[in-house]
């Protein structure tokens, strides 16, 4: 919920005051009854959230004005007299007091004291349309606002109506237009939020501070810009950006409450994103650190007399919930009552009362005692349903009235139909075009059919569900908090639990059975991306349909997919398909403890050169699971399959899948081998008579890395097999690398300098010379040559890299390496291995590729793997070796 109203109402009592004492009072008048006084007063009252007092004394001072004949301030009174009445819900009476403002100034003279309180009740009532929903018609009011405050050269006015656009435009979901209205209020000439980068935030600041011209309306515009900036994901420039405005409003010499207030709520709510994500990554530490940051902003605020205390209690309630801190939910919920009797009915209001009522039911779900029973709280829904439809809020009913049904159906609520309240929930969503929300109805109404054995439109209902979040990809990772966002619960188990519906489906013709394998592989991949653009948080990664006959027709793919049950058992899919366009499925069930062990064990064994023969044992269960089910139909595929693509899912990412044994031979010593997250990612392969390399590597010890002293052989032997382009040790900068990627045709880049895969993008990088190369900065590096080349790098070689050890989403770096550089394949190292034999396969490798072109770069690397194997004097085929060596993305 944004309380921007209430900044802006208590300026524009200020400017009230400023065109009353422009008046001259009457000679040996009582200045403490004055109108001037009055609205000081009522002031004092709006600011302590008593807005009832603040009326009386508003409308007081109004009929002052009348009497002394002073119609610019009895016109700019009816504003705030409107804005109190919008917050105490009385709405006719709100656009009355707007109207009488107009008709006012109509005959009033055209001076630039009369823009100023046309722009006021412009603002007025673009709040009016705001708090009932109706964001197009608020922007409006307020772009009118907008150009009176910039005729009359009002910056703190402008801004103020500029900051109330922007919450408009975020309430419906256009986060980057949002963002870049907010830029404009320190520069105009930036337009793209999406470029932005903690330094570039850092120096738009310093630039403001410089200026020397620090107002209020900076930290406003600061604190809005932080605000937009968490709703877009860039959760590093928010920080920035909310920091500023909160050093900014410490040097002021009488700070604001209420703005305080703003900014702490801001503050707590950027830190708990940050927590979020660091605790999705793994990052133990920094999510406890932000975790105690926001529950140290919003208790400040809690404990204040402001009206916002009564949100930061519902984001403190939310917080707790969220890590099952069961104690300090339970003292807060115990004053849901009281907060529930203190929420205005507004747009704002009933986002705050849907947000309680959604954490009253994770602690009854979670067996905790709270007073209500699930009618009391079934009755909340009901209520808040009610509320919206009186001013045609349609998101907000429709919330209301899908969580109803969702609640319903999950605690048996016999008293209400949980079917209807859904599919009335899905058509409220869809009238309004809300995808977003519509996705959550359709989902769970597919719940609903699948349970009562009604596959068919269980089917369709997931199915509808899946096209809607495909459609929202690139505003998925910053919906609106109202709908509180996770990817985890509310993104994923669709995707899962669609796949798995498509496989237990009894189909009756072999035509739809064949249909539902086909849209199960086509889930699998979409969840493939959606992985990725969550990674990244951002929707990164261009898709376009593929067929694996058209990519190569001597490739076959494998999907795989890892269902847990409520059995403690692992159900692992498996499709197969091959270029002839036919599909095959089986399923693996096993506990799932027996299956993270061995999948762990493997992993290690095979990193330890003394354990093969534990490793092989192991490898063999692993190829059972997922092989040798499919060898008859690999073996007699027409036409002859030479490469095996795996799509993998979960912790069947971070196995080399090469290493795979059948207790006679390896996978690869059959095929050869790649992955990728999906056709649908894959970039095509550049045709090119003629290599050109550019290679860079790094033999020195530099940072925190020891040194790599077989580089600089590594890099003369890919200049024996191609011509090339060298940067070694000093040469390796972010400069050199920019200049000569966008200024030469290179085909291939091979880099072999320390790096590592990791579940954060921040921390997914390359160790150049002068600095480390995140991925994000990699991409946007390569970005402007497939602008300007017509001619894509085809593949990336990473020589030195490693996943990181115990991060359980690192192999999504590694698949983003080779998806947001917008290359055609990225080969890899899962480990570091030893420099010898990295020099030897990379040596062989770039020979097959140049001297056997009609090679895919998979097969390339197959060849150069098995020749490992032939060097008599060193234990090269123990999988240490060869196994790490991996092609994701494109392989031909």
């Amino acid at each position: 919920m944004k309380n921007w109203w209430r900044y802006i109402t208590v300026f524009l009592l200020g400017l009230v005051i400023s065109l009353a004492l422009s008046s001259t009072a009457p000679a040996g008048s009582n200045t403490s009854s004055t109108p001037i006084a009055v609205v000081q007063t009522a002031q004092r009252h709006y600011q302590n959230g008593e807005y009832q007092k603040a009326l009386q004394l508003l409308e007081q001072a109004s009929i002052s004005f009348a009497e002394a004949g002073q119609t610019l301030q009895q016109a700019q009174t009816q504003a705030l007299i409107s804005l109190a009445q919008q917050q105490l819900g009385s709405w006719q009476p709100a656009k009355q007091a707007i109207d009488y403002g107009m008709a006012l100034l109509a005959t009033t003279a055209n001076t630039s004291e009369k823009q100023q309180v046309i722009a006021q009740l412009n603002n007025a009532l673009g709040h009016f349309y705001q708090r009932q929903g109706q964001n197009l018609k608020a922007i409006r009011a307020w772009e009118t606002a907008e150009n009176n405050y910039q005729a009359i050269s009002d910056r703190q006015g402008k801004v103020n109506v500029t900051i109330a656009k922007i919450q408009a435009l975020e309430a419906m979901g256009f986060y980057r237009r949002a963002c870049t209205q907010g830029l404009t209020l320190f520069d105009p000439t930036l337009d793209n939020c999406e470029t932005l980068n903690p330094e570039s935030v850092t120096a738009l600041f310093s630039q403001t501070r410089s200026s020397n011209r620090l107002q209020i309306a900076d930290i406003e515009a600061s604190s809005s810009l932080a605000n937009s900036l968490l709703l877009l994901g860039k959760l590093p420039e928010a920080e920035i950006a909310i920091d500023r405005a909160e050093d900014w409003q410490t040097q002021r010499y009488d700070p604001d409450s209420a703005l305080t207030s703003k900014i702490a709520l801001t503050k707590g709510n950027i830190a708990q994103a940050v927590a979020n994500l660091a605790r999705d990554r793994g990052n133990e530490e920094l999510f406890k650190n932000r975790q105690r940051l926001a529950r140290e902003q919003y208790q400040l605020v809690a404990d204040s007399a402001n009206p916002e205390s009564l949100l930061a209690n519902i984001n403190l309630l939310e917080l707790y919930t969220a890590t099952q801190q069961w104690q300090p939910a339970l003292k807060i919920a115990r004053q849901s009552d009281r907060f529930l009797a203190a929420i205005p009915n507004n747009h704002q209001g009933l986002q705050s009362k849907l947000a309680l009522t959604r954490n009253l039911v994770k602690l009854k779900q979670n067996q905790q005692p709270i007073a209500k029973s699930w009618g009391n709280i079934a009755q909340l829904y009901e209520e808040i349903f009610q509320e919206a439809s009186s001013f045609d809020n349609y998101r907000l009913q429709s919330l209301a009235l899908g969580e109803l049904g969702t609640l319903a159906y999950a605690q048996n609520l016999t008293t209400i139909d949980a079917r209807a309240k859904l599919e009335q929930a899905l058509q409220l969503a869809q009238s309004k075009q809300a995808p977003e929300i519509a996705y959550r109805w359709q989902w769970q109404l597919g719940k609903v059919y699948r349970d009562r054995a009604d596959l068919d439109r269980a089917i369709l209902a997931y199915q509808a569900a899946v096209t809607n979040l495909q459609q929202l990809r690139s505003d998925l990772v910053a919906l609106d908090r109202e709908i509180q966002f996770s990817f985890r619960e509310q993104v994923e188990p669709v995707y899962r639990e669609f796949t798995e519906l498509l496989l237990v489906a009894q189909a009756p013709t072999q035509v739809e059975a064949t249909n539902n394998l086909r849209q199960a592989r086509d889930a699998i991949e979409a969840l493939q991306i959606a992985e990725l653009d969550n990674y990244f948080k951002d929707a990164c990664v261009t898709t376009q349909k593929r067929s694996v006959e058209e990519i190569d027709p001597h490739a076959a793919v494998i999907y795989t997919m890892l269902l847990p049950d409520q059995n403690s058992q692992i159900h692992l899919e498996v499709i197969l398909s091959l270029a002839d366009g036919s599909l095959q499925h089986h399923e693996t069930v096993l506990p799932q403890a027996k299956f993270q062990e061995t999948v762990n064990l493997l992993g290690n064994y095979l990193m330890q050169p003394d354990r093969k023969i534990a490793s092989q044992a192991l490898a063999q269960e692993v190829y059972g699971w997922l092989i040798a089910p499919l060898e008859p139909a690999l073996k007699t595929a027409t036409p002859e399959v030479k490469t095996l693509v795996f799509v993998l899912d979960g912790v069947l990412q971070s196995l080399p899948m090469s290493a795979l044994y059948n207790g006679d031979r390896y996978l690869l010593e059959d095929y050869a081998i790649a992955i990728t997250p999906g056709l649908r990612t894959l970039k095509t392969k550049s045709k090119s008579e003629q290599f050109l390399a550019l290679a860079g590597g790094i033999s020195e010890s530099i940072a925190s890395f020891s040194s790599l002293k077989g580089v600089t052989t590594e890099l003369d032997s890919i200049d024996t097999n191609l011509k090339t382009q060298t940067l070694v040790n000093s040469e390796l900068t972010k400069s050199n690398l920019d200049r000569l990627i966008n200024s030469q045709p290179f085909s291939i880049v091979h880099l072999a300098t320390h790096g590592q895969f990791s579940s954060n993008p921040q921390e997914t990088f390359l160790q150049l010379w002068d600095r480390r190369l995140t991925i994000e900065e990699f991409s946007l590096l390569l970005q402007q040559r497939t602008l300007n080349s017509e001619r894509p790098i085809d593949l990336l070689v990473l020589s030195a890299c490693e996943t990181a050890r115990g991060d359980r989403r690192a192999a999504l770096g590694l698949a983003g390496m080779s998806v947001r550089t917008g290359i055609g394949a990225t080969m890899a190292t899962l480990w570091q291995v030893n420099d010898r034999s990295t020099t030897a396969l990379m040596s062989r490798f770039y020979h097959y590729l140049s001297q056997q072109p009609e090679l895919t770069k998979a097969e390339a690397l197959r060849q150069a793997q098995l020749d490992l194997w032939q060097v008599r004097d060193r234990n090269w085929q123990t999988p240490l070796y060869w196994s790490a060596y991996v092609i994701v993305g494109n392989w031909t």
